[in-house]
Formats: C-alpha cells, sequence, structure tokens
C-alpha cells in the first residue's frame, strides 16, 4: 500500500498534517516577499539523504533527465515528495486514492507526504513559500494560480519530462492543454476539469405538455427561442413554478460565441455584440420572458439546489458533481435528464474549472516529483478517484472511456444518487465533440471576472440594461489587464 506521511493508505485514511511543514507554513503566511527562485544553490538547498544521486545540482524538471539516467539502483532509493492541496475530508479521500493508484502502484519506491489546506485563498501561501525556498515538490491550483507562479520563475517547465517519458498530451482535452501553458512553455498537467450543462425535470416538462429537449436537440432544434418557449409553458408564478434557472451569464456568453478577454489576452471584449446579446439575453429570462426568478424571488426559494429538488424549476444548469450530488434528494417520482445549453450561435458552453497539477523549481527530487506530479493527476490516480467516489469530470479523454467513468454511481453518504440512465455517457459525448471553452487564462482573471458579475448584477436587479452596466464596467475591466 502506498503511504502518505508514514500512513497506510485506506479509502477513509485521514489526511496527515506534517508538523514540522505545517509550522513552517505557518510562519510564511504573512505578506509575502516575492522573489524569482533562480540559483541552483537557492532551489536546491541541501541535498537530502534520500535524494536520487542524479538529482543533485539540478534544478526543477530540468534535472528529471539526470535522475533518470543515474545508476539504476539510484531511481529506486526510497524518495519522499510533498504535496500540498487544499479540501474537505472527503476531497482528502479521494485525493489519497489518487496517490495509491497513480503513484505507489508504478513507483514504489515514492512516498507522497500530503498536507491539506482548508479551502481558501492558498495561492498566497504557496507564493510565500516558494519566495522563501521551501516550497512542496508539486501541487494543484486552478490556472490563475499556476499562471502567477509560472511568471515568478517558481515552477518548473515540464516540456521535457512530457517528451521523456512520453506523456500522451493528446489524450487531454483541448483548453487544459492551453491553459497549462505559460510563454510557450508547458508548466501544468491538468488533473480535473468541470463544464456547465442543462438538467431539465422531464416529470415537470411532461405534466405541462412542453415538450422534450432531447427531442429537440437531437433534430437540431434545441434553440434559444425554444428553450425560452418551453420555459414559458412550465412558468407559473402563482404555484412559485420557474421554467428555469437564469444559469450564469458565462455561460450564454460562451455559447454565443462571444468572450470576455480577447485570445491573445490582450484585450477585454465583454463590450462586442456576441457577448452583450448573451448578457441581454440572459437578463431577458428574469425581467422580459420571466421564465426565471429575480434575485430576490431565487432566494426565496431557498437558491437553486433548494428550488431544483423541490421540483420548481424546469431547467438548471451545474457542473457533473452538481448533477449527480443533487441528484440524491430528488423525490421518487421526480424524473430528469440531462440536454447540452440551448444552441446559440455555437455549440459550446463554459468550461469553468480546470486544476492544474504543477512541479516546483525548488524540488530536490525532480524526477520522482514529476513523476508523483504525473502518477497523480494522469489516467491511473483520475481513475483512483472515481473508484473512490469523487464525481470529477476527467480532464483526458482515456478516463471518460474507462469504465470506471462509464459504470460510476454518485453517492452522497450511503445514498445513491437518481441518475439517468445516460448520465455518464453525456458527458463523455460532450467532451468528445470539444464541446466547451474557457476563458484565456491572465494574471488578474479572477479579478475580471469578479467585476464583471458586479456590473451585470445590476442588470440581473433590473437597474440598467446589459449593454448599460458592461460599457460602465469596461475601463476597471481594461485596467486589469495592465
Amino acid at each position: 500500500m502506498a503511504t502518505l506521511a508514514g500512513k497506510r493508505l485506506t479509502r477513509r485514511t485521514s489526511m496527515v498534517m506534517l508538523a514540522a511543514v505545517s509550522a513552517a507554513v505557518l510562519a510564511a503566511c504573512g505578506e509575502p516577499t516575492v522573489r524569482v527562485i533562480g540559483s541552483p544553490e537557492e532551489a536546491r538547498g541541501p541535498a537530502g539523504p534520500a535524494g536520487p544521486k542524479g538529482a543533485a545540482g539540478a534544478t526543477g524538471a530540468q534535472g528529471a533527465q539526470g535522475a533518470q539516467g543515474a545508476a539504476g539502483t539510484s531511481a529506486k532509493q526510497p524518495v519522499e515528495i510533498l504535496f500540498w492541496s487544499a479540501g474537505n475530508q472527503r476531497v482528502t479521500d479521494w485525493w489519497h486514492a489518487a496517490a495509491e493508484n497513480g503513484v505507489h502502484k508504478k513507483w514504489p519506491h515514492i512516498t507522497v507526504n500530503s498536507v491539506v489546506f482548508p479551502p481558501g485563498n492558498r495561492e498566497d501561501k504557496l507564493v510565500t513559500a516558494a519566495a522563501a525556498g521551501n516550497p512542496p515538490d508539486f501541487s494543484v491550483g486552478h490556472s490563475t494560480i499556476l499562471n502567477r507562479l509560472a511568471q515568478l520563475g517558481a515552477v518548473a517547465p515540464l516540456d521535457s519530462s512530457i517528451s521523456q517519458h512520453k506523456v500522451p498530451m493528446q489524450d487531454y482535452l483541448p483548453y487544459h492543454v492551453a491553459a497549462g501553458r505559460f510563454d510557450g512553455k508547458q508548466y501544468g498537467l491538468c488533473a480535473y476539469g468541470g463544464f456547465f450543462h442543462t438538467g431539465f425535470n422531464k416529470s415537470l416538462l411532461d405534466s405541462k405538455g412542453a415538450g422534450d429537449p432531447k427531442a429537440d436537440e437531437a433534430a437540431g432544434t434545441w434553440t434559444w427561442d425554444r428553450y425560452v418557449e418551453m420555459s414559458t409553458r412550465i412558468t407559473d408564478r402563482e404555484q412559485g413554478i420557474f421554467g428555469t434557472d437564469p444559469g450564469r451569464w458565462q455561460e450564454w456568453l460562451i455559447n454565443n460565441g462571444g468572450a470576455v478577454i480577447s485570445p491573445d489576452g490582450t484585450k477585454i471584449v465583454l463590450d462586442q455584440p456576441e457577448a452583450v446579446d448573451a448578457v441581454q439575453f440572459n437578463v431577458d429570462l428574469i425581467h422580459k420572458h420571466r421564465v426565471a426568478p429575480t434575485p430576490e424571488e431565487k432566494e426565496q426559494l431557498g437558491g437553486q439546489k433548494a428550488a431544483w429538488v423541490a421540483g420548481k424549476y424546469g431547467f438548471h444548469y451545474t457542473v457533473r458533481g452538481g448533477h449527480g450530488n443533487w441528484g440524491v434528494d430528488v423525490g421518487d417520482n421526480f424524473v430528469w435528464g440531462l440536454v447540452p445549453v440551448p444552441r446559440g450561435k455555437t455549440k459550446k458552453t463554459l468550461l469553468n474549472s480546470n486544476g492544474q497539477a504543477f512541479v516546483f523549481q525548488a524540488t530536490k527530487h525532480p524526477e520522482e516529483a514529476f513523476l508523483a506530479m504525473w502518477g497523480w493527476s494522469a489516467t491511473e490516480g483520475q481513475i483512483g478517484r472515481l473508484l473512490a467516489g469523487d464525481p470529477l469530470t476527467p480532464s483526458l479523454l482515456s478516463v471518460a472511456r474507462s469504465d470506471a467513468f462509464l459504470n460510476q454511481k454518485i453517492f452522497a453518504g450511503d445514498r445513491v444518487s437518481r441518475t439517468p440512465p445516460d448520465f455518464n455517457s453525456f458527458w463523455l459525448k460532450e467532451m468528445e465533440a470539444n464541446n466547451f471553452e474557457g476563458h484565456p487564462i491572465v494574471p488578474n482573471l479572477n479579478q475580471i471576472i469578479r467585476e464583471a458579475n458586479t456590473a451585470i448584477n445590476r442588470a440581473y436587479a433590473g437597474e440598467v440594461g446589459a449593454r448599460q452596466a458592461i460599457e460602465e464596467a469596461m475601463p476597471k475591466l481594461t485596467s486589469f489587464l495592465g
């Protein structure tokens, strides 16, 4: 069995907090003083007793070939690799399973020691630790975290290791590869992703004679107009029933061929017609067509999940894990299904999540750090998580085509989700068609989206139209690009 911090792994093993590392982390968690880790001495530090001989004097992934080419016994010496993660106990168990299935079964000499942080701003902790020369060997986070660390020179380019180990990059979804690149170099391998699609309440639609969105999708008539028509048919405000949750403006934006940021990351384009029209359509669901609740009405319903499981929505939008987990709470007579986002000018929807795994330049064990990161994040690691119950959306087509994914049942505790028969194959089909897109990764992406949300919330509230909300926000949005 694989070990994390010296403990044998089971599905329910608790995450081990390494006392010495935790103390160092807490001591370094003040306001970071960022500097680039440059010289071999700074990055390497004193050689550890368990370190591979071939890694001595090498920094980051650049030392991987040296470690691989050392004496045959050096690659088999026991090596401990430190991994920083974030999440709750359930996530911890899933990620333990990734280490067991993806790392130890392939490279039993590698022990993955793991420190888990509560969900929150782990980015500053990673930056501070990197600047102090004592980061973990590898970690995982959104592309914005990786982008920031790459700009600081704190993470290792992976291209030579990818080539050496013949990592099948074509197996990854295209956006996930692009989101792990910076200045023409690959710094991350994507461990998970998530994209929004539409759940529909078949029981409610049938009771109102509103039609079948899956049949419309098959016929090529599943359009925005048809979606509004169906939603209007089932809306009954007196009974607190709404045709649809409004969803997020970003999924309608992507679906209509719009964008927030230009592909080269140099310009805010939220004021372009495709973008403005998409946001206005989203707002019109609330105020013109009146098939979606206002923010106040949504709050009265108890939020999106409460409205959905109570049968108060005809349509709603979330990722695979959300759909699966919410299926646990629906009633016995609640029949639901999945259908792509109604088609605008494209067939794409928002890819809202991509967890990039990366190696720090300062690692003393570049070969083992790369192998641990790759094994944890790639096929065997993702399959291990699925078998442990993680309702992840894979970043790899091979995983989405695996029995572990296609046969997975979603649980919440001991309760199984009432998912439709095609629940898993639906996500595979959309992945194979590449029917999603994410935002270009720029350093201030999170701030840009937060500011756009603030502006568009005024339109949701009915204070202004989409165009005015966006135009008034453009100067500040543009300022985030520098």
